[in-house]
């Protein structure tokens, strides 16, 4: 029986290096798609984020600004889009109590305090501050409030309050 050298079976077969190809091949490919998922994740996440961060800006510091009446606005902020949608709600509200003998001597008091400050006079702040209060022309309405802020590609952000704003009438 003649055997074969044995540097001639030192080594891997042509089979055995093609399955090992074809195994590197699968695991380079699922390798690839959980990359390329992980990185879409990744900017989602980060769109939703500066999203948000747009639409806290706009509700905690510009809203005051910008709500003032009903109605809808829109801009940019820091390249991301939002809308402002103001919608108003109606509540039946009861009538207020009738003024009572306190708030009619309250009252007078309160003008003679304005009358002796336009005389010159030194009035404390506390009446002026109540006159001011005291705006019979000034009533409230309120808004309902929704902040729309786009998302990449995902669903706009929306965020809902109510806001309560002076009704002057002219």
């Amino acid at each position: 029986m003649s055997r074969a050298p044995r540097a001639a079976r030192a080594g891997f077969t042509l089979i055995e290096t093609l399955v090992a190809l074809v195994v590197f091949a699968v695991v380079a490919v699922v390798a690839q798609r959980g990359i390329v998922s992980v990185r879409l994740g990744l900017e989602r996440t980060r769109d939703t984020l500066a999203a948000e961060q747009v639409a806290r800006s706009i509700v905690e510091t510009e809203l005051d600004a910008l709500v003032r009446a009903p109605g809808e606005q829109s801009g940019q902020t820091d390249g991301v889009g939002w809308t402002i949608l103001a919608e108003p709600i109606d509540l039946p509200l009861p009538p207020g109590p009738p003024p009572t003998k306190t708030a009619t001597v309250q009252q007078q008091t309160d003008e003679q305090a304005l009358a002796a400050a336009a005389q010159g006079g030194q009035p404390g702040q506390q009446p002026a501050q109540r006159a001011a209060e005291q705006e019979p022309d000034v009533q409230w309405r309120l808004l309902k409030v929704t902040v729309s802020v786009a998302n990449g590609r995902a669903r706009p952000l929306r965020v809902q309050t109510l806001q309560a704003v002076k009704d002057v009438p002219q």
